[in-house]
């Protein structure tokens, strides 16, 4: 045991135990004052105006700081402080308009024998925006086709316009207000409630939550509608012209159009015919632009493309052998 004691190993064991003694007189029996940061609190904003409680204002950048906080006390109370023990406030009371605005930070702790030593950051700048409503019609971006031998119809959109409201700079950003509607491969009728989407001017959605709508889905009917190819014939005012010349029809262009409208209604068309060509002037070759007979294709058929008229190729005959031959007879008969 003697030989123990008198070893190094005692002895260092000896004076660690003294140090930690001494240290435990400090801490505990002279509470030192002491100095620590509490970092991440929250700002929390105050005192709002009359204009952000009636909506018409709004923070828009700046709102979501977070304070370090200095602090200083006995190390006994030090140690026992928390973040919930402080508050960082910025009172709004003199923002009663849309701007930039840099504002004090006011810090106040709760622990009893804590005081502030310092805060990062000391100021906040928020950007506050005014709080607007526009209105933006709703169109519709389609995407894919149907299947062959169909079209899509003209669609019926409920309700046409929606009406945004936030902060008036991001309400500026938006463009435009679609729903988008996948035809591929339909055959038939597509009807449902689809979601508006909002596009800045780049065609970019914009999913920013601070903008509302009074509406959020739109009632969208979009008939699907079947393609029949038909023959144009064209309808002459008279077989011949003044001059008895018999007219032909040498083409038409086009002479086939596409009608776009329900089946049961494309089954009893086979043909679309012009309004009446007058022929009464055709001399030798002629071209002219026939209007389509529109009002005799059934309602509810349209002509795909909008075609309403075609060039018509006309040709007046020359007189035949037999009646030239009868004019030489008749002026024989006269000189004899």
């Amino acid at each position: 045991m003697k030989k123990f004691l008198k070893s190094d190993i005692f002895l260092r064991l000896a004076s660690l135990f003294a140090a930690i003694l001494l240290w435990i007189f400090v801490v505990y029996q002279e509470n030192p004052v002491h100095e620590t940061w509490i970092n991440g609190i929250p700002v929390t904003f105050v005192n709002r105006s009359a204009n952000f409680e009636n909506g018409k204002l709004v923070i828009t950048d700046g709102d979501d700081v977070k304070v370090n906080v200095k602090i200083q006390g006995r190390r006994s109370a030090v140690s026992t402080a928390k973040a919930s023990n402080i508050s960082c406030t910025v009172n709004l009371a003199d923002v009663e308009e849309g701007g930039t605005y840099t504002l004090p930070i006011s810090v106040n702790i709760s622990s009893r024998g804590v005081s502030l030593v310092t805060n990062e950051p000391y100021n906040v700048t928020v950007e506050v925006d005014n709080v607007v409503t526009r209105e933006r019609d709703v169109v519709v971006n389609r995407t894919g086709t149907p299947k062959q031998g169909f079209v899509e119809g003209s669609v019926e959109i409920t309700p046409a316009s929606v009406k945004l409201t936030g902060p008036e700079s991001v309400i500026n950003d938006v463009a435009s207000a679609a729903v988008v509607l996948d035809v591929t491969d339909a055959s038939e009728d597509i009807a449902g409630l689809y979601k508006i989407r909002l596009y800045n001017s780049e065609g970019k959605e914009i999913t920013d939550s601070r903008i509302t709508g009074n509406v959020e889905y739109c009632d969208v009917k979009c008939p699907i509608l079947s393609t029949k190819v038909v023959s144009v014939s064209p309808t002459l005012s008279s077989e011949t012209n003044h001059s008895q010349q018999k007219i032909s029809v040498v083409s038409v262009s086009p002479d086939k159009i596409t009608l776009v409208g329900r089946a049961q209604q494309l089954d009893r068309i086979h043909t679309v015919v012009t309004e009446p060509i007058a022929v009464s002037n055709i001399k030798d070759a002629q071209s002219v632009t026939a209007p389509l007979a529109l009002d005799v294709i059934s309602e509810g058929v349209l002509i795909s493309n909008d075609v309403k008229s075609v060039k018509v190729e006309l040709r007046a005959e020359a007189p035949t052998e037999d009646a030239e031959g009868g004019e030489t007879g008749d002026n024989q008969t006269d000189a004899n």
